[in-house]
């Protein structure tokens, strides 16, 4: 934390979190901030793979005004953006129960296995 910080998590107005970090030129797994790059960037200026900001580049891009392969501003709408983002939205907020939907498919699965019989 401070001016300059690097670490696991930063905390700086220059900084490099390799799990998260917040200030004003960041860069690190997840980040925000002014300029944030990262995997999940959000900032005023967001470059990752998913970026999300006022101007925004990656390749899933939610930005007033932005370049990526999938873009969600003024100038063009692809769903994949908004579906990646709600569904980010869903985890974070447990609304999608990623743990009880694998284990009822994997049961279903197993059952289906063992109750065909061969004829």
């Amino acid at each position: 934390m401070g001016q300059f910080a690097i670490g696991v998590i930063a905390v700086a107005q220059v900084g490099v979190g390799f799990l998260f970090s917040f200030g004003q030129a960041v860069f690190g797994l997840v980040t925000l901030g002014q300029l944030a790059i990262g995997f999940l960037a959000v900032g005023q200026i967001a470059v990752g793979y998913l970026a999300l900001g006022l101007a925004g580049l990656g390749v899933y891009v939610m930005a007033e005004d932005g370049y990526g392969t999938f873009l969600w501003s003024g100038a063009r709408q692809d769903m994949e953006v908004l579906s990646i983002f709600y569904t980010i939205k869903m985890i974070l907020t447990g609304d999608l129960d990623l743990a009880s939907k694998v284990g009822t498919w994997f049961f279903e699965t197993l059952s289906d296995l063992f109750s065909l019989s061969p004829e």
